[in-house]
């Protein structure tokens, strides 16, 4: 079969670009799209195989085809998943372990896309964290492998050259609309939609078959000097602004994606045009392309674990310590395992004699597989190997203590459920607890400042992330999202509702944000609505880069985690800067300081800053109060604000509260 150089420097420029985006140079913040080069370019070859078997022989050896993408496959994806295994295992936490495992036995089973999109979520880890992440496209490429003979197989069995190739538009164009749609329309039952989009094979088969077409295009494709060079120029063009001008702001793939495919297929057809022979055809670039698979497949744990040594971002000084890492570790694998295990041994297309040809390969490649998995597993059911790390606080206390956040919320009356025993609507004082993930660390504290009341009905939203509450031209507060009844609770927000409430306290990470802003101007309806009803904002502590469990594990002490070089945000000052002046124009408030409240006048740097209280950490994430903590905070509020606690009534005996109860007796 006819081989082409300028594919493989092709494929030079898909990881290059991917590389050197996940290194985090600012001109191709379109780097990603190198994935997509890649699903074209494999889309292009593998039909091309399957095509070029069928037309010269009439049949097509499944066995063969498996055993041949076996061997292009495992040997270097299994060899850098156990390396990466022996690296992280005495360097990460149980908990990062724990994570860890999850991704080395969907790695290993091609099944990454799934895991990533089935976890993807506001809790979901930190894609920097997540070492094994880039799996996901190749089992992406897998899954396509697995399906796609059979398709073509079928196809040329039944059909015309002709009509293969308008089954295959059918295909494209289902695919694409099939994204487009899930783009577009919000199905209940389908959960996290975006990241289907990015993740999920049928949602990107479409940029396979861009390739696919090439098959029967470059049949046709003009030869002539200036329209190969013509092409080739258009290709470029398609790509690098792809690659320049796309960024994380970009959905995608969406039709996004169709800019850098169709600029891959005019570069794979335009071979034999000259610039493409002097850039993509010249050694350096046909030598990076067939090392490209080794090399995506060490780039990114080379990148995570040098994070995780330097506890932040790759900085610029250990940038060409990394690249040497992934030049180094990829030319080891792709001499040592990749390049002398390609070939499959035999050429027979029987399937037991070619199995047994290649008996060796299989069992040895089948016995590391399962080894792997099998020590995946093992870090699964041992909690990421607490038992053999020395940590400040193990696996099971960090999961037990996420899980204890939500101990009082889930006995709290609701505002989607306003029939629960939990919910008593005659009590003389209603709080409406509201805000995003922070809602419940607001619920705990009320629950701490209210601990001897028995006459206040805390209800909960339910929180607003991802709902996009806004005020519609009518005035009415709306969400045009149906997913965690964002819709429901919010109708439920209704004038007969409003008016019950005394009180609404609105507990949010960053209240002040700008993505706050549907937040306020509901306030100011809600004001509107009922003129008495007092609006509560609670402040924001401060925000840690990593997880403070993952800081006080690593130094030894829960202080770590107030150092300033690990903080993304600090709420000191925060409702007194411009934009908390801007957001809230026209809307009176109460403002209770986290930040006061732990730390007093001080900054982070003084040593009286509260960070750890009733035997746990302020957060075991980066932000979200622990129980003992969120009680820690109300017993201060009540110390730091009584006299405005009383004056709003929610402090036992104010005069407030006992007004409230009189008039309801």
């Amino acid at each position: 079969m006819t081989y082409y150089p300028h594919i493989d420097g092709l494929r030079a420029v898909a990881v290059l670009s991917v590389i050197l985006f996940h290194l985090g140079i600012d001109q191709l913040s379109g780097g990603f799209v190198g994935v997509d080069i890649f699903f074209v370019i494999s889309g292009f070859l593998i039909t091309r195989i399957i095509v070029n078997e069928v037309s010269h022989s009439g049949s097509f050896s499944f066995a063969g085809f498996y055993l041949r993408r076996a061997r292009r496959l495992l040997p270097a994806m299994i060899a850098t998943l156990i390396l990466t295994t022996l690296v992280v295992i005495p360097l990460y936490s149980s908990s990062q372990l724990q994570s860890y495992s999850h991704e080395l036995i969907a790695g290993i089973f091609s099944l990454a896309n799934m895991l990533f999109w089935n976890s993807s979520g506001y809790f979901d880890t930190a894609a920097e964290s997540k070492t094994l992440l880039h799996m996901w496209s190749l089992s992406v490429e897998e899954q396509f492998y697995l399906i796609w003979p059979g398709v073509l197989v079928f196809f040329a069995a039944r059909f015309s050259r002709r009509t293969q190739f308008l089954l295959l538009l059918i295909l494209f164009s289902g695919s694409l609309i099939a994204a487009i749609l899930l783009a577009h329309i919000e199905l209940a039952w389908f959960r996290n939609q975006t990241e289907a989009l990015f993740f999920l094979t049928p949602f990107r088969v479409y940029e396979f078959i861009v390739g696919a077409a090439g098959v029967w295009i470059v049949e046709r494709v003009s030869q002539s000097r200036i329209h190969q060079e013509l092409m080739f120029l258009c290709g470029v063009i398609a790509v690098v602004v792809s690659i320049g001008v796309y960024d994380s702001e970009t959905p995608f793939p969406y039709f996004y994606a169709l800019l850098p495919c169709a600029g891959t297929l005019l570069l794979i057809l335009s071979g034999r045009s000259i610039l493409s022979q002097l850039i993509l055809s010249n050694r350096v670039a046909v030598f990076i392309g067939l090392i490209s698979y080794t090399l995506y497949l060490v780039h990114w744990p080379v990148i995570v674990v040098l994070r995780h040594l330097e506890f932040g971002g790759v900085i610029q000084e250990s940038m060409w310590l990394a690249v040497v890492l992934m030049v180094l570790i990829s030319l080891c694998i792709y001499y040592g395992v990749e390049k002398p295990l390609r070939k499959p041994s035999g050429v027979s297309r029987n399937q037991q004699t070619l199995f047994r040809e290649n008996q060796g390969f299989l069992v040895g490649c089948t016995t590391m597989m399962v080894l792997t998995a099998g020590l995946g597993g093992l870090m699964v059911f041992s909690s990421g190997l607490s038992g053999i790390k020395d940590e400040l606080f193990s696996q099971d206390q960090v999961k037990l203590g996420k899980q204890q956040r939500y101990v009082l919320t889930r006995q709290a009356c609701t505002i989607k459920d306003q029939q629960s025993r939990n919910c008593d609507f005659s009590k003389p004082i209603q709080v409406l607890v509201y805000g995003n993930s922070h809602e419940p660390d607001g619920y705990n504290i009320l629950t701490e400042i209210m601990a001897d009341r028995s006459d206040v009905n805390l209800i909960m939203f339910g929180g607003t992330n991802f709902c996009h509450i806004h005020v519609s031209e009518k005035g009415d507060i709306v969400s045009d999202v149906k997913k965690r009844a964002c819709s429901d609770r919010v109708s439920s927000l209704n004038l007969e509702f409003v008016k019950g409430l005394d009180y609404i306290v609105y507990s949010s990470n960053k209240p002040f944000a700008d993505n706050k802003r549907g937040d306020w101007d509901a306030f100011r309806r809600l004001k509107q609505m009922n003129p008495d009803v007092g609006l509560v904002v609670i402040g924001t502590y401060f925000n840690t880069q990593q997880e403070c469990a993952e800081v006080a594990n690593r130094f030894g002490s829960v202080d770590a985690c107030k150092a300033t070089e690990y903080l993304s945000y600090s709420g000191r000052g925060e409702s007194r800067s411009n934009q908390a002046k801007k957001l809230s124009e026209g809307v009176d408030y109460v403002y209770l300081d986290k930040f006061l409240a732990a730390c007093g006048d001080s900054d982070l740097t003084n040593e009286s800053c509260v960070v750890d209280a009733r035997g746990e950490p302020m957060y075991y994430d980066g932000h979200h109060l622990s129980l003992g903590f969120a009680q820690f905070i109300g017993e201060q509020f009540k110390e730091v604000y009584a006299d405005t606690l009383r004056e709003l009534g929610l402090l036992p005996g104010s005069r407030n509260s006992i007004e409230r109860q009189s008039s309801q007796n």
